[in-house]
């Protein structure tokens, strides 16, 4: 049985009959609309009562790129498809009002299965509002629902302008600059459901004649940029950093992330959860210590701007890091944090190596051998405080670490990894490491760095003292 998605036509369907329907004419006139469809030997006909101004919409939605599944096949079988198959399976059926009329006495709005009409119309309300459909709600606002709406192209939003009426575009999750312009000409209230804007697009709305989402356009902006790190906010906190704290922005302007850009001290930015690649450019410029511990993933390109920045740099949110990122970051002169991370590739764990200056990864609670031997020629302290275990292998390798070694929870140590460890030339953290055979102790003795702040002699004797304790 083939997949391929099939239409059936009728004998006199011209395939103008949509288009040329709703080119032209009253947008409430109704129509029966069929649908004659098959897919993989199933079929779908249906007839449905649709208005002018939703046969446009209809239209609209077969070119939408969307997906929409199979419908009542047999068994659990159920995939997606692209929804411009179903382009040529609906025809106009009657555009006599006396037929329409007819079908709803008997049947109501439809008949037969159309589920496929609610697919294709609610692809259409959820895709970009483009000068299309702008089109057809200025024929006929009362039948055209923009709410659904997610993003708008600024030749819609300048056609919207001229609308005489209320606007509702609650839908919108971004909005850009042009459109913001745009809008802010438009004579009536508008309902808008933005969580973001940016200052060009905040600048541009406050100019509004008319409410926004029933308050002044003043309020309004207001509220939703009051967690949006702004260039006002950013250059405030330049003034006097003190007095203005931006560990609560959820979001950051370009044009603030370049404000920034010239601060020569600690910036906590931990609430941000998005970085765009063009602020993580501007922010590579500041100078000091840049935490952004709430971003949980990081693009390769914000990494390799990152990777610039002249500072600590804390990424302790990620939880996941690509080779390529390692790779890239590595490049960073200076401490770096990823503390979230509790898996590190191997072939990461090389990138990483080339690093030049501390390395934390405290989120790790396994390391391989083949990662310990990669890390150990770091040049810098390694903080790997989130192992609980070690195995000889990888002490054999980590004692060979140029830098400090942080093992803060690690609990237990063979005399293998601990004759191993001594051999290491910086400091060690060991804190939780309260129980040491003899053998272990007598090795770890001879470590030549300081183990807990303390000589390696003077902490091996206090837990010689806890032992017998």
């Amino acid at each position: 049985m083939s997949k391929k998605a099939k239409s059936q036509k009728s004998e006199d369907f011209d395939p103008t009959d949509l288009e040329a329907i709703s080119a032209s004419g009253d947008p409430a006139s109704q129509f029966i609309v069929k649908i004659d469809f098959d897919y993989c030997g199933v079929s779908y006909v249906g007839y449905q009562i649709l208005s002018r101004n939703e046969i446009g919409m209809l239209l609209v939605g077969l070119r939408s790129g969307a997906q929409v599944g199979t419908l009542n096949m047999p068994g659990d079988w159920y995939e997606d498809f692209d929804i411009s198959e179903l382009d040529g399976a609906f025809s106009i059926h009657s555009a006599d009002p006396g037929d329409v009329a007819a079908m709803l006495s008997l049947f109501g709005n439809w008949v037969g299965q159309t589920s496929y009409f609610d697919s294709v119309l609610e692809a259409a309300r959820a895709g970009p509002l483009t000068i299309e459909i702008a089109k057809q709600f200025l024929k006929n606002a009362e039948s055209a629902d923009l709410s659904k709406m997610t993003s708008i192209t600024d030749e819609a939003a300048e056609a919207l302008s001229k609308h005489q009426g209320g606007l509702s575009l609650n839908g919108l999750t971004e909005l850009s600059d042009e459109a913001a312009e745009a809008l802010s000409k438009h004579q009536g209230d508008i309902i808008l459901g933005l969580t973001e804007l940016s200052d060009a697009a905040a600048e541009a709305l406050s100019k509004h004649q008319g409410n926004i989402n029933w308050e002044s356009p003043a309020d309004w902006i207001a509220q939703v940029r009051a967690t949006v790190l702004d260039l006002a906010k950013a250059e405030q906190f330049l003034e006097d950093d003190e007095s203005t704290d931006l560990s609560e922005m959820t979001s950051i302007t370009d044009e603030a992330a370049e404000a920034l850009s010239k601060h020569q001290g600690d910036l906590w930015l931990d609430s941000l959860t998005e970085l765009s690649d063009s602020t993580a450019e501007a922010l590579s410029k500041q100078q000091g210590l840049l935490s952004l511990g709430g971003l949980t993933e990081l693009s390769d390109a914000a990494a390799e701007a990152l990777s610039k920045h002249q500072g600590e740099l804390y990424l302790s949110g990620l939880t996941e890091l690509s080779d390529a990122a390692a790779e890239v970051l590595s490049k960073h002169q200076g401490e770096i944090s990823l503390n979230g991370l509790t898996e590190l590739s191997d072939a990461a764990a090389e990138a990483l190596f080339k690093h030049q200056g501390d390395i934390i990864l405290n989120g790790l609670t396994e390391l391989s051998d083949a990662a310990a031997e990669a890390l150990s020629k770091l040049q810098g302290d390694l903080d790997l405080s989130g192992l609980t275990e070690l195995s000889d292998a990888a002490a054999e390798a980590l004692s060979k670490l140029q830098g400090d070694l942080g093992l803060y929870h690690l609990t237990k140590l063979s005399d293998v990894a601990a004759e191993a460890l001594s051999k290491h030339q910086g400091h060690l953290v060991l804190y939780r490491l309260t129980k040491l055979s003899d053998v272990a102790a007598e090795a770890l003795s001879k470590h030549q760095g300081e183990i807990n702040g303390m000589s390696s002699a003077d902490w091996v004797a206090s837990k010689r003292i806890k032992n017998e304790d």
